[in-house]
């Protein structure tokens, strides 16, 4: 798939397993560091170093996606905040498109939570916690 951003070209290959699964963590990460970003407790910090971070964690999606060094060439090596989100944006839109129309109906239930980042991160998070316990409770007994 070619994806356009920011007036370049960079191509992907979804069909392949392992690059869906990269795209996938990239994004599930990035949504993750930005969800914590919002939760920050230090809420004193200058709005410039707020940009940097989100920056920070839009470049390192990018260059987990696209290889390292793609950020630099997607932005020009500028860090503009406001670019960087609509990228991020629109990468995320062109991938929602390309999965709607390329993958089998039956994947539906997923694609419509395409959208949800946060309902899975919670899920995700409920998931390990159930299991650590599980863990936990299979070590206390085995002691």
């Amino acid at each position: 798939m070619k994806f356009i951003l920011n007036n370049k070209e960079y191509e992907l290959d979804l069909f392949d397993v392992d690059v869906m699964e990269n795209y996938e963590t990239a994004t599930l990460n990035s949504a993750e560091k930005m969800i914590e970003m919002g939760k920050s407790e230090d809420k004193c910090q200058k709005l410039s170093d707020v940009m940097k971070i989100g920056c920070d964690i839009i470049f390192d999606f990018f260059d987990n996606v696209f290889g390292k060094g793609a950020s630099e060439n997607i932005f020009d090596g500028k860090r503009n905040y406001k670019l960087c989100l609509n990228t991020y944006k629109e990468c995320n839109e062109q991938y929602k498109k390309f999965a709607v129309k390329n993958l089998p109906e039956e994947l539906n239930p997923i694609l419509s939570n395409l959208g949800n980042k946060q309902n899975y991160i919670n899920a995700r998070k409920k998931k390990m916690k159930k299991y650590k316990a599980k863990n936990e409770m299979n070590v206390v007994q085995h002691s």
